[in-house]
């Protein structure tokens, strides 16, 4: 119990709820104590690791709250640095621009352009002010000396000549020049009609009030090929097709309208209003049937639509089958999930050089199909009886599926209170593989996130082909579990009771723990703990 007295109220409290129980934080340090030494969960050594890791989690999220303090401290001393250094141009600038004014500003008038300009705060304006007034007394400057000459020539003299000669009136009244417009006058880029934009233009744009046979559909050509692509079949037809969420109806390309046809899929022909992608409208002929579309295992019925003068179109799955499948697109990622189902991830197909449709075969990966360099010894009778054979127990072959119903393990550990070890350290480049091999085993709903008080480290052991097998570490398990009696069969009875066989058939389970159900009272024994979280197999 000495151990727990280097930690602070809060990591206590932390510690007991861990241990599952109820605190509240007015009790007191030495309440808290007894409280976890009392608990039903209290085992020195696991409660003494756990109470380093919330030592551990507290002082680096301290840290990491310095740091950014620091970061911001840092920020704005140079933001103060930089208003400064700003202020000090601004002050230069100011300064040189009071010396233009007394050089080319006249001394009687002096004062009063100073007290005027020296309200603005902008240099450039203040500079525009100088240029402005050079012109003008230029201009000043040649009426006047034109009307002196003009008085010179005169009969009679006049006192104020002098001071205010007669102006010329040609040159007494300066009439503002006119300004000219820059700006081009606003016509519509589709008619030329003045005063709107295209979009906006009502000549161009003229809708009718959509109805309920109306759809919008966004094409365009592209030499890049479509990023979502996914598998699917209807019926006896599989093929390879284009999420497109700019479409709002389900289209069937030509490939797959030809093939529904020929297994006699009925089509309704329609019209319906197709708005483009250019916000023109058009009435077309299509036809439209309810089909099933099969998609990672799940069946969603939904009516397509199908366009027979669209010739070398491909398949594109709208978003009223995307919302009504419930499948999330991810494009960043190249990938997509159901909505209820996050960690079943749908991974993006490469796309294929034909157009939408193959068969099964040649598109999606069949194991049970007979490769070239297999069964070779075989005369091709006997290939097309074994390809019978794979193709009509195909379901045992197919990845995934149910654990074995005939089996269940158990983990006997009597009454020995749980056992947990830290999680071993990992390089960056470790924790990536670890976190793709912890969503593979989520995806697959081979394990699951958990709260146990067990927990066993994660070893990552290198394969020979250059993968990596993700191990957990249950030593320590293994010394509290009470072993089974059941002898295992013997090696040499094995091979004597298969001397008189002809041909001898052998089997290698993928990942065949994966394939036996835990009991549910032990699940909680099997959890491994990671820098991702606590899981535990299923």
């Amino acid at each position: 119990m000495a151990f727990l007295g280097k930690a602070r109220k809060e990591d206590l409290i932390i510690l007991a709820r861990e241990l599952g129980e109820e605190v509240t934080s007015d009790l007191k340090i030495i309440d808290l104590r007894n409280l976890i030494v009392a608990s039903t969960n209290y085992e020195m050594e696991f409660v003494k690791e756990l109470l380093n890791r919330v030592i551990s989690q507290r002082t680096e999220e301290a840290e990491q709250r310095k740091l950014e303090h620091e970061i911001e401290e840092r920020r704005k001393r140079e933001e103060r640095e930089f208003e400064l250094e700003k202020l000090k141009l601004q002050n230069e600038s100011f300064n040189s621009a009071g010396n233009q004014i007394k050089r080319r500003v006249p001394p009687e008038v002096r004062e009063h352009y100073i007290d005027e300009w020296s309200q603005l705060n902008n240099v450039e304006k203040l500079t525009t002010k100088l240029d402005d007034y050079d012109a003008v007394r230029t201009k000043r400057d040649f009426h006047t000396s034109t009307s002196r000459k003009g008085a010179e020539n005169r009969a009679y003299p006049t006192l104020n000549q002098k001071r205010y000669p007669e102006q010329n009136p040609k040159f007494s009244e300066n009439p503002k020049p006119e300004k000219k417009e820059n700006r081009s006058t606003l016509t519509c880029y589709g008619c030329g009609k003045p005063g709107y934009i295209k979009a906006k233009c009502p000549s161009c744009t003229t809708r009718e009030k959509s109805s309920s046979d109306s759809i919008t559909l966004y094409t365009c050509h592209a030499s890049a090929s479509p990023t979502a692509l996914l598998d699917i079949r209807i019926g006896d037809i599989h093929g390879r097709v284009c999420a497109d969420t700019g479409a709002t109806r389900s289209i069937a390309g030509e490939l797959m309208f030809n093939s529904l046809r020929e297994q006699g899929v009925d089509f309704q022909k329609m019209e319906v209003t197709m708005a483009l992608a250019d916000g023109s409208q058009t009435n077309m002929e299509t036809y439209t049937a309810l089909v099933s579309i099969d998609i990672e295992g799940r069946t969603v019925p939904i009516e397509m639509l199908a366009l027979p003068k669209a010739k070398g179109n491909r398949t594109l799955l709208g978003t009223d089958f995307l919302e009504k499948s419930g499948i999330v697109i991810d494009l960043k990622n190249k990938r997509g999930h159901f909505s209820d189902k996050p960690h079943h991830k749908i991974c993006f197909k490469e796309d294929l050089d034909v157009n939408s449709l193959q068969d099964a075969g040649s598109i999606i990966p069949n194991s049970c199909h007979l490769r070239e360099d297999e069964g070779t010894s075989l005369i091709p009778e006997q290939r097309e009886k074994m390809s019978y054979l794979l193709e009509k127990f195909d379901s045992i072959f197919k990845p995934g599926g149910d654990p074995t119903p005939y089996a269940e393990h158990h983990i006997n550990t009597e009454k020995h209170p749980p056992v947990s070890v830290p999680p071993y350290r990992m390089t960056p480049m470790e924790k990536e593989l670890l976190r793709k091999e912890i969503e593979d085993l989520l995806e697959k709903d081979v394990i699951e996130e958990c709260e146990s008080a067990y927990g066993a480290p994660v070893v990552l052991i290198p394969k020979p082909d250059g993968k990596t097998r993700l191990c957990i570490d249950y030593r320590r398990l293994n010394e509290i579990t009470v072993p089974d009696s059941y002898p295992l069969p013997r090696m040499d009875d094995q091979l004597q009771s298969t001397k008189d066989a002809t041909f001898i058939s052998t089997i290698d389970l993928k990942s065949g723990y994966h394939q036996i159900n835990v009991r549910p009272a032990d699940r909680d024994k099997t959890a491994f703990v990671c820098p991702f979280g606590t899981f535990r197999f299923k």
